[in-house]
């Protein structure tokens, strides 16, 4: 795949990047697709995740192709050394996408952590399960409540 990339890009820099990122864009987008529609058909939490991870990834090329057709420009009397630094900022955004991101599912696991949240998922065989150490199932045996004397 890289020789053909490199080939059809006649080795010029902008065109390889700009090549290369559409062609993680579509197959990000493909992943997306066949992930999320395995997801929503097998009721896994996971599966969909994963999917909305590949759709974050194609944007994150969207960004980086942007960075490639801006930085290919070429030089005029206000940029007399050209457009490259255009590549660097697409990165620093990248960069900052991916920060973002992970600040915020760090930021809503602490508060899931603390607050003791207890989630309880749907299993496609009809049972269910409670994720705060213990695993409840339809059917199964339950803690009994306590009395009060």
């Amino acid at each position: 795949m890289v020789e053909w990339i490199v080939k059809r890009a006649q080795g010029d820099r902008a065109r390889v990047g700009t090549l290369t990122g559409m062609v993680c864009i579509l197959a990000n987008v493909a992943l997306c697709a066949a992930k999320g529609a395995i997801g929503v058909l097998s009721g896994s939490v996971s599966i969909v995740a994963d999917a909305m991870n590949n759709l974050s990834d194609a944007s994150s090329n969207i960004v980086s192709v942007l960075g490639f057709k801006l930085a290919s420009k070429p030089a005029d009397p206000e940029h007399p050394y050209g457009h490259g630094r255009y590549e660097y900022l697409s990165g620093l955004v990248v960069a900052a996408l991916v920060l973002l991101i992970g600040v915020e599912l760090v930021k809503s696991s602490v508060e899931r952590i603390i607050n003791g949240a207890c989630r309880v998922f749907a299993f496609p065989g009809g049972g269910s399960g409670a994720v705060n150490g213990r695993k409840a199932v339809d059917g199964g045996p339950q803690p009994k409540a306590r009395r009060s004397h």
